[in-house]
């Protein structure tokens, strides 16, 4: 009986020293606050309490920051929550991160149909965040939208250059519609016709707008967060969820979104640098500007036709440097079906492209779909309109939608056979000698590339640039 007693206690502090050895090695596991050797729910828990004071911080903190972001808050929680079910696809415990989640331009727009679409869900995982941009304003339009992230006219956050109520540059966002809205007035109004550097920083519970890299209006009450959003589809850049409200008239430069609220120092330094080679010529009064067409693999061109992924790879192609093909325009949702009719309301926006930086001497046409799938002829129509539309002997380059890694399956495209037969048309037209056109390969995305299933998240945008950029120069 004695004797058993030490075997027992022996085992028991073997198990004890394994358990204590173990949760060192756990430890080490990002989203792991535990130490249990698994990532789930109790580490959303623990973190959310540990956020709202019901928990004192008996963990790594490095690894209770899962998304890198150098706070530990409701973010973290959710984001372990998600992993564990499957939505996010890793967790990235680290140090702050000094680079934007998103950056892009320069964009031109023309107050009437321009605007940007970003990839959904950016704002997804944004806690503390900041938005920054140049803006030359060409006319001072009350409500026209800087930017405009949400999925409807309660859900989102907004930067108007002029309030409709002030006249002054506004800053909202909001869960419940415009009564719900925290928001961020400034104290002068924003001139036109010269280049004007904004910054929105949340910190916190303290969100500031900086003009000019100056400090011009602050909430100290700035509870939500773009997290707080949901999953937000409407990322526009030039454009209001409201219908009604006009569409901005200007140019945008280096815009950039991250996941940490900037210091005043960083404000200032990014507001230290005016761009200079975008700067737009005066228009005289009464007159229209004429294009004049770039030479064969200048900027600008080369256009696009195709989806919301066409956007992701014009999108990630300007982000990396590339100037020969346009950036995004607006094309979300414009399947094969969009461009077959040469006089659809999607080439009619290509026409607006057109009439900025003249008739394209190069198109690339993307052959994308909705579950309902094309045909080889409604590919060939597509590309019959193209011509209609570019420079006499452009060339035209197809491919497919981006590949994704089995086991990832786009929906939005019919399922795991979608997008691989938007390639075998692209290479079936590219094999068709009365096509004339030229098949470029594929694009493809990893799985941490990828946003929803389907379209590409900041990294995503970013290795498809870089795959235009092999394929056809910057």
């Amino acid at each position: 009986m004695k004797k058993s007693n030490v075997k027992t206690k022996t085992c028991c502090m073997v198990l004890l020293l394994l358990i204590c050895c173990l949760g060192q090695v756990f430890a080490a596991a990002c989203g792991d606050v535990n130490s249990s050797g698994s990532i789930d729910v109790v580490d959303a828990l623990i973190i959310a309490q540990y956020y709202v004071g019901l928990n004192p911080a008996n963990f790594d903190p490095t690894i209770a920051d899962v998304n890198a972001d150098g706070n530990i808050d409701v973010v973290d929680a959710l984001r372990v929550a998600q992993y564990y079910v499957g939505l996010v696809p890793e967790l990235s415990c680290g140090t702050t991160n000094p680079d934007p989640v998103w950056s892009g331009g320069p964009y031109t727009l023309n107050g009437t149909s321009d605007y940007i679409d970003l990839p959904d869900g950016l704002t997804n995982n944004l806690g503390d965040f900041s938005i920054a941009c140049w803006v030359y304003l060409n006319s001072r339009d009350s409500w026209s939208r800087v930017f405009d992230f949400g999925g409807s006219t309660d859900v989102f956050m907004m930067f108007t250059p002029a309030s409709g109520d002030t006249g002054n540059p506004y800053f909202a966002i909001t869960t419940s519609g415009n009564p719900g809205e925290q928001g961020i007035n400034g104290t002068s109004a924003m001139p036109t016709g010269s280049w004007q550097h904004i910054a929105v920083v949340r910190s916190g519970d303290t969100g500031i707008l900086y003009i000019n890299g100056q400090e011009a209006g602050r909430n100290n009450s700035m509870t939500l967060m773009p997290a707080d959003l949901g999953n937000t589809t409407n990322n526009y850049i030039g454009r209001s969820q409201w219908s009604n409200d006009p569409y901005l008239n200007a140019d945008i430069a280096e815009f950039l979104v991250y996941d940490r609220g900037l210091s005043a120092s960083e404000v200032t330094t990014l507001a230290s640098n005016q761009p200079q080679d975008i700067t737009p010529a005066p228009t005289p009064v009464g007159e229209t500007p004429t294009p004049t067409p770039g030479p064969n693999g200048g900027p600008n061109s080369m256009g696009y036709c195709g989806c919301s992924m066409a956007e992701n790879v014009a999108n990630g192609y300007r982000t990396v440097g590339g100037q020969r093909m346009w950036g995004g325009y607006g094309t979300s949702g414009m399947v094969v079906q969009s461009w077959t009719d040469s006089n659809s309301s999607s080439w009619q926006l290509f026409d607006q492209q057109s009439a900025k930086y003249g008739k394209p001497t190069a198109i690339w046409v993307q052959v994308c779909i909705f579950p309902q799938g094309a045909t080889y002829d409604e590919v060939k129509q597509m590309i019959a309109a193209a011509r209609q539309h570019v420079a006499d002997g452009a060339t035209i380059y197809i491919t497919g939608q981006p590949l994704y890694p089995e086991g990832n399956v786009c929906t939005l495209a019919g399922g795991a056979d979608g997008p691989p037969s938007t390639d075998r048309l692209a290479q079936q037209a590219g094999n068709d000698a009365s096509q004339n056109v030229i098949y470029s390969g594929t694009f493809t995305l990893r799985n941490s590339e990828v946003a929803d299933g389907c379209h590409a998240n900041s990294a995503g945008e970013q290795a498809l640039g870089n795959q235009a950029v092999q394929k056809w120069g910057k």
